[in-house]
């Protein structure tokens, strides 16, 4: 399975956009919330956008200080780690990837 997986932490305005593009190359979408006291409803604004796409979820929620970059690292490992056999795809929802075909289709060839 491939499994995309992103964590945000402020601002929702290209997560539709991130959805669309990566809905056709991955199995499931999956997304940690990192809400901080900046954006404390992160969670529910990101809920309003994913509701009406399938196989896009939030994972995990965690409330932090803002810009914790190591704890965000440990999200991305933590999420991963439930999942080991998987084929992940890492990206933030400003990164639009380009692949030539569904990754799982590339990947059948490893």
């Amino acid at each position: 399975m491939v499994k995309l997986l992103t964590v945000i932490g402020h601002g929702v305005n290209l997560l539709p956009h991130f959805i669309e593009h990566y809905q056709k190359h991955v199995d499931e979408i999956n997304i940690a919330v990192y809400e901080t006291e900046l954006h404390p409803n992160l969670t529910e604004e990101i809920n309003q956008v994913i509701k009406n796409y399938e196989k896009v979820n939030v994972v995990i929620t965690v409330q932090e200080r803002v810009f914790d970059w190591e704890k965000v690292t440990q999200l991305y490992n933590f999420v991963k780690s439930k999942n080991p056999n998987d084929w992940w795809v890492i990206a933030d929802i400003d990164e639009f990837h380009l692949y030539p075909d569904k990754l799982s289709k590339l990947i059948s060839n490893c």
